[in-house]
């Protein structure tokens, strides 16, 4: 007679669980009832070396009576554990049967609140597989089903081994867990955020890695992992870490991963198209752009850096003029923008339009006056504007003040590029230059 087959789905990290369930199989049903699961390494019970990895997985959803789903802090976080079970349902909808009947969830150190939404909305009854009260009506329940084909000797083992088969089960799951991941509930999450944050603020973003490594490391992702979203807050956070570190491709890796969890979110493109532009990557940053522009046309009027972002882009296609009317145009919608200012002189400045960038940056410093702030920022365009109306000493002393803050380095470098490329249009500008520099260094 042909053993019934029982399908495990499982991730890899959670192989221990399935040979614990494939071993209690074993020794209450013998030869009976056969599991099978991608990562065995038994004789007919996994992938045969050369198998087309996919063909299997569908051979054994068809073939099996049914599935064990094994739902762990690990598992939810990956998609193809939802695959197999919606394969498993679809199978035996197909075949006439209970679709519902053959997915049989079992949950470890996981809530039912905690489970992916097609599972948990899908009705399908779930067990238990780390709680001795579960265990036991799961084993009981398997029991029952195949008892009428079980000889005199199997039923005997069934009844006689079934104490100690479950205390053997549960004491390896109790081991397996021991190294189980974390489960990304809103406290833990929360915990991580706090710890890039300081990151952040202490300006420690060459640390950004290793810190992310062990991230990795707690929520059981792997390098191997095609990369899932985890939540928005990380994301983002790691984020500028690693743009403040110039590592754009992983800055860009971790706003990738955080638009898939809001792909409405213009503070999200904004930033990724920021990304691009830093990585070179012109092509990808006009499709952010694009997006952006196609859930408010107004966003590069209204908001200041989306209109940078987009400035930005034609202006270093050589596009000077249509960089200079994206800048004035939200500069009239945003008065107190001594950053748009800045921008829009320094495009005019490099189109030599110096008489023009002159007024402009005279606004800028009549916007400073208004607002009455002293921080990095306003002393920054304040020093454009005094190196571009010829005020040398003025822009010095704006540096000085800058330095003496204890600026980062990071900003201290945007600052000296800024002035470089003023300087290459300036009268002079070259030659003067060397003064402004070192009042800033």
């Amino acid at each position: 007679m042909e053993p019934h087959k029982v399908f495990i789905s499982l991730t890899q990290q959670d192989s221990a669980l399935a040979e614990a369930l494939s071993e209690a199989f074993d020794s209450l049903f013998g030869a009976l009832v056969l599991t099978r699961f991608s990562t065995s390494h038994r004789l007919e019970s996994g992938i045969a070396h050369g198998e087309d990895w996919f063909d299997w997985i569908v051979t054994q959803v068809k073939e099996c009576d049914f599935a064990l789903i094994l739902l762990t802090p690990s598992s939810v976080q990956k998609p193809w554990i939802l695959w197999e079970a919606g394969a498993v349902h679809g199978a035996a909808i197909a075949a006439g049967g209970q679709g519902l009947r053959k997915v049989r969830p079992l949950l470890f150190q996981v809530d039912s609140e905690h489970l992916p939404s097609p599972i948990r909305d899908s009705k399908a009854q779930y067990r238990r597989g780390d709680r001795l009260g579960d265990v036991e009506a799961l084993f009981r329940e398997v029991r029952q089903q195949y008892l009428s084909e079980m000889d005199s000797r199997t039923q005997e083992k069934a009844f006689n081994d079934f104490n100690k088969a479950v205390k053997t089960y549960l004491d390896r799951v109790s081991a397996a867990m021991m190294s189980a991941p974390m489960l990304p509930t809103s406290t833990v999450i929360e915990e991580w955020r706090l710890r890039l944050d300081k990151l952040l603020s202490d300006n420690r973003q060459s640390e950004a890695e290793y810190l992310h490594d062990w991230m990795d490391v707690a929520f059981g992702r792997t390098s191997d992992d095609q990369p899932q979203p985890l939540d928005l807050r990380i994301h983002t956070r790691l984020a500028d870490l690693y743009l403040k570190a110039k590592k754009y491709k992983r800055g860009i890796a971790q706003l990738t991963l955080a638009q898939q969890l809001a792909p409405r979110d213009i503070f999200v493109l904004r930033t990724l198209g920021r990304a691009y532009l830093e990585s070179d990557d012109g092509e990808n940053a006009k499709t952010i752009i694009d997006r952006i522009e196609q859930l408010d046309k107004n966003a590069f009027v209204r908001n200041a850096e989306c209109a940078a972002l987009a400035g930005r882009w034609y202006r270093e296609r050589g596009n000077l003029q249509r960089a200079a009317e994206i800048y004035a145009t939200a500069l009239d919608a945003n008065q107190q923008s001594h950053y748009l200012a800045n921008l829009l002189g320094e495009v005019r400045v490099e189109a030599r339009e110096i008489a023009s960038a002159q007024d402009t940056f005279r606004r800028a410093l009549a916007i400073i006056e208004q607002l009455r702030e002293k921080n990095v920022w306003t002393l920054a365009t304040s020093a454009n504007a005094y190196f571009v109306l010829g005020s040398d000493d003025a822009a010095i002393a704006q540096l000085r003040d800058i330095h003496s803050r204890g600026t980062d380095a990071g900003s201290l470098s945007t600052i000296e590029d800024g002035l470089r490329k003023l300087s290459a249009n300036l009268p002079d500008g070259a030659a003067r230059l060397s003064g402004l520099v070192a009042a800033l260094r």
